[in-house]
């Protein structure tokens, strides 16, 4: 499948021969903030046109100058020493070049059904694209295509709800997705409808990931939140952000959408002024398409049902939780802060694509009024993400990117056990005594998982093994260097007789052989293990509960041990014997 999208500069000036706002002289500058001055300079201009977000310095940040505002801009970046660069041509010729090259992608290429995102859809293609995508859905995949209102200029607004039909029907737990917010960021509503797509094909074609995600997830797509906006962008100004609603006592036209919603409203990052791209409209939830997103989701359970809440913007590759309406933190930002690390070093790791991630105010500047923090702060979703999608002017970056975002959040971060609740209780362990083949040393446990592919490269290959490892220091009190463990492989449950040639090998190899004793009563709780990024979801969701638990139970627990079977990590913490688990060279001496 291929996608086409542009270099940063032609995302935002594409736009269609029958457009009638044109932008001859208008100047396209990059400028690169050096110090928090310049930054200050950036944020108070008025009557320019920001293309990405001003961040932290040394980020480049493109903006548009009119004619008139050209010289003055000029002057005080020359005066304040911010070094920028002028585009040779202006925003109008980029338009034109972009537009003689795009047109040649004929619209009958649509009309076949063979589109292949060669080309953004206009608002009439897109509901024509929905209906016949949600066509392909099989008994076994139930696929509604909803209207959940009508816009301003009365457009449907659409939500494609994608379905796995089990014979249980239980109730699951939804994920929310939408884009679109703003009119002119036209790749989020194509990320939007491939990830739809990649959903259905991927569950029609067996893809075990996306099947397991649908049996326990509903998915809720809304692909255009600002549809009049969206029809604006390709008839009249392929540059307009905001909605199209009448302002009353004021020419301007429309509101930002995303300034709009009915938490910490109008208070910071917004603007009053109705001329303004960042206006927050003329209350809370003054704009109807606002209205039509957060019934629907109140509706649909808030809080209670939608588990994430995700939306799509552009340009930039951030990764950003609530809040952006202030510099504190919501309760579980912890939470936020590791799920946005393991989805983004996922990213980095696979793909080399590096996205900066953390609150929203500290990752790029204050505003209020944002659907994230709305999410958030009213029916209190639990994973709430804005992710800005970057166009780096690779032909393919799009599917890379949207591949990305399905196989960390979808495939691998919530499959690996992301929104699993861990239970913590007191009870008996999942193993009794066990004879196992083990290595041992000191070092830091992050490193351990080597140590645990060495054993089992020492095993048989037709027989299932379940490995387990001991932790027998803190981590936070305990050097790295110091920190004692061992790694280990189950050769004999209870009493049965070990497989005296398999000792001997493992002895070979260079490891021991000991015996991990039962116990009555231990500390415990387990977490899915479906790919490797449960291990480490496993560490910082279990062991801080464990924490707790002790505390309040008044418990003295240790040391730890983590067994990993088929499907499941099971840890426990043995509340007697504990000296019996210090196996050589780490058993304690005695008289």
């Amino acid at each position: 499948m291929k996608i086409v999208f542009a270099v940063p500069f032609i995302t935002y000036l594409t736009i269609w021969s029958s457009a009638e706002e044109r932008f001859d002289g208008h100047q396209i500058l990059t400028v690169r903030p050096t110090s928090d001055n310049h930054l200050r300079y950036l944020y108070q201009l008025e009557n320019v046109d920001f293309w990405n977000h001003i961040g932290q310095t040394s980020q480049g940040v493109n903006l548009r100058l009119k004619p008139e505002m050209g010289e003055i801009v000029r002057y005080e970046l020359n005066r304040l020493g911010i070094p920028y660069s002028i585009d040779k041509d202006d925003a109008q010729v980029k338009l034109d070049a972009f537009w003689n090259a795009h047109k040649a992608t004929s619209k009958n290429k649509f009309l076949d059904q063979n589109y292949n995102f060669e080309r953004y859809l206009e608002y009439s293609e897109i509901e024509e694209w929905m209906v016949r995508t949600a066509r392909k859905c099989t008994k076994n995949l139930v696929c509604n295509l909803e209207s959940i209102g009508k816009s301003f200029e009365g457009r449907d607004i659409w939500v494609f709800k994608i379905r796995e039909d089990s014979l249980s029907q239980k109730e699951k737990k939804k994920i929310w997705i939408d884009a679109g917010i703003h009119a002119r960021e036209w790749i989020s509503p194509a990320v939007a409808l491939f990830s739809i797509e990649s959903l259905i094909d991927g569950f029609l074609n067996g893809n075990k990931n996306i099947r397991r995600i649908l049996s326990s997830y509903d998915i809720f797509i809304l692909s255009i939140v600002n549809p009049d906006g969206y029809v604006y962008t390709f008839t009249t100004n392929r540059l307009w952000r905001k909605s199209r609603s009448k302002v009353r006592g004021n020419s301007c036209i429309g509101a930002d959408i995303n300034r709009n919603f009915n938490y910490s409203w109008g208070t910071i990052g917004s603007s009053s002024d109705p001329c303004s791209d960042t206006y927050s409209g003329s209350k809370p939830h003054s704009e109807i398409e606002t209205r039509n997103e957060v019934n629907y989701i109140m509706k649909n359970g808030g809080g209670n049902s939608f588990q994430v809440f995700i939306t799509l913007h552009s340009y930039g590759q951030l990764w950003m939780s609530p809040w952006g309406y202030s510099y504190n933190f919501p309760d579980n930002y912890d939470e936020l802060l590791k799920a946005s690390k393991v989805a983004t070093s996922a990213i980095s790791r696979l793909y080399g694509t590096h996205y900066t991630y953390g609150s929203s105010s500290h990752v790029l500047y204050r505003s209020s009024g944002t659907s994230r923090d709305w999410a958030k702060g009213v029916p209190k979703i639990r994973y709430v993400y804005t992710v800005e999608l970057r166009d780096k002017g690779n032909l393919i970056g799009l599917v890379i990117i949207t591949l990305i975002l399905l196989a960390t959040i979808f495939g691998l971060f919530i499959y690996s056990g992301a929104l699993e609740s861990v239970v913590v209780d007191s009870g008996n362990p999942p193993i009794g005594k066990v004879t196992i083949a083990y290595l041992h040393g000191k070092g830091s446990y992050k490193d351990v998982g080597p140590i645990f592919t060495r054993i089992m490269s020492y095993l048989p290959s037709d027989k299932t093994f379940h490995t387990l490892g001991i932790y027998y220091d803190c981590p936070s009190t305990t050097n790295a260097n110091e920190q004692r463990y061992i790694v280990g492989a189950i050769l004999a449950k209870d009493d049965e007789k070990c497989d005296i040639s398999l000792e001997e090998a493992m002895l070979q190899k260079g490891c021991k052989i000991g015996v991990v004793p039962q116990v009555d009563y231990a500390v415990i709780t387990s977490f899915p293990f479906t790919t490797f990024l449960s291990i480490y979801l496993a560490i910082w969701k279990c062991y801080g509960k464990v924490k707790e638990y002790c505390y309040e139970k008044n418990l003295c627990a240790h040391p730890w041990i983590e067994v990993y079977t088929e499907n499941r990590i099971k840890l426990f913490a043995p509340l007697s014997r504990q000296d019996d688990f210090y196996l050589e060279p780490f058993k304690p001496l005695r008289d």
